[in-house]
């Protein structure tokens, strides 16, 4: 049996609106059993006391859109899974020591994803929670080194999603459609046709999965919604109708916004003058879209899609701030990395709330995240099923392991 009493917290109410002074939680065997004013009950010897004064307690963080095994090429081979592994372990870690207990992983080049899941899952790798959704269905006309399985027509889609699912899918991605040139993003190739998509949204909905997409372009985005899609991903370009329609059907939105900015590390120095204006204007158009979905009652979700094998460790944060950039209050901001998630990934009522009942993946930080979400960049407890996985005692990865795995990264294909 493990017993966990943490005492003397400022602890985020479940409306998520405000904090309640001088709290307690006890965690029972992974999930949360109390939480009330002032000290706990008195206990045994058996439960482990955490003093968390001053602090400020709240769900873990849930990247909604996020890459463990970041490696992709056009032909998979013994060193992209070898070293992309070795990566995704690197990742896992870095993903909880920053707060992250749950990701919803949008897609792998190859079956890895689920030997580290499953590693993760059984306490052989530390990690959060991850929902994994495997290689993407989509069309013969998307890049080959994406992470994508090919599928032509409407019965090689529904057996694509059904062989995701076998595979041990908790969801399914399809890629619908992407903007060849960066500064163009209205031109977009679409990959799948509305008879291909449908029939995979009817698959996955049969077989009781969520289903979201890849999706560039306004048309392409609407044809999505009209299809019965869960779920949104980048889309950088929404219309007021196609807004409407996903606050009607209760379609989510995971717009990435840090990922398509020159703060993901685009030089704009680079570009010529007339193609970089071209660039800020469709940077313009991402934060627009946000907005206008925003203002229409667009759930929203938060999801770093961060570029690179080992991104920075407070990635989430980043998308946090873009997503202020865009209209949203730190209320929804904290919802968006939490609550939101949870109920994306089919956990919304065990996952992203503090309430006895839940799942016990908490953090807390120094500062109120309601006054100002950075304070989310460096939790001084990390808890995870449970389990105390970091207490602010310098419980990290080494520097010099990361720098060794990045210097793997610059010379592998």
């Amino acid at each position: 049996m493990s017993l966990l009493a943490l005492q003397n917290a400022n602890v985020l109410d479940p409306s998520g609106t405000r904090f309640l002074p001088d709290h307690h939680v006890l965690i029972e065997d992974g999930r949360t059993i109390a939480i009330g004013p002032g000290a706990a009950p008195p206990w045994t010897a058996q439960w482990r006391r955490h003093d968390l004064a001053g602090t400020y307690l709240l769900p873990g963080l849930i990247d909604s859109h996020f890459h463990l095994v970041s490696r992709s090429a056009s032909q998979v081979d013994d060193s992209l899974v070898g070293f992309g592994q070795v990566e995704g372990v690197v990742n896992a870690a870095e993903r909880l020591a920053a707060g992250v207990t749950a990701v919803r992983d949008c897609g792998c080049r190859h079956r890895g994803i689920f030997a580290l899941q499953a590693a993760i899952e059984s306490g052989l790798v530390r990690g959060p929670r991850t929902f994994a959704a495997g290689t993407n269905p989509t069309g013969p006309k998307a890049p080959p080194h994406w992470r994508n399985v090919v599928a032509t027509g409407p019965e090689s889609l529904r057996a694509a999603v059904r062989q995701q699912v076998a595979d041990g899918a908790d969801w399914v991605k399809l890629i619908l459609s992407h903007a060849e040139d960066p500064t163009d993003w209205a031109a977009v190739t679409s990959y799948l046709t509305a008879e291909e998509i449908s029939a995979a949204v009817d698959e996955a909905q049969s077989l009781g999965v969520p289903i979201g997409c890849h999706c560039e372009g306004a048309d392409v985005a609407e044809l999505a919604v009209l299809a019965g899609m869960h779920a949104l991903e980048h889309a950088p370009l929404i219309t007021d109708r196609v807004a409407e329609l996903m606050a009607q059907r209760g379609v989510v939105y995971v717009p990435t916004v840090w990922a398509f900015s020159s703060d993901a590390g685009l030089d704009l120095a680079t570009l010529p003058a007339a193609r970089r204006d071209a660039l800020r204007h469709w940077q313009d158009e991402h934060r627009a879209s946000v907005a206008r979905a925003h203002a229409a009652g667009v759930t929203i979700a938060a999801g770093s899609d961060a570029e690179g094998s080992l991104p920075a460790r407070d990635v989430l944060v980043s998308e946090l701030l873009a997503l202020r950039d865009c209209g949203l209050s730190t209320v929804d901001l904290l919802a968006a990395a939490t609550r939101v998630g949870a109920a994306l990934i089919g956990h919304g009522e065990d996952l992203g709330v503090l309430r006895s009942g839940a799942l016990a993946d908490l953090i807390a930080v120094r500062e109120n995240p309601l006054a100002d979400i950075t304070a989310l960049r460096d939790p001084t407890l990390v808890v995870a099923r449970g389990q105390v996985v970091r207490d602010g005692s310098g419980d990290e990865l080494p520097e010099s392991a990361r720098a060794s795995v990045v210097a793997t990264n610059r010379w592998i294909g």
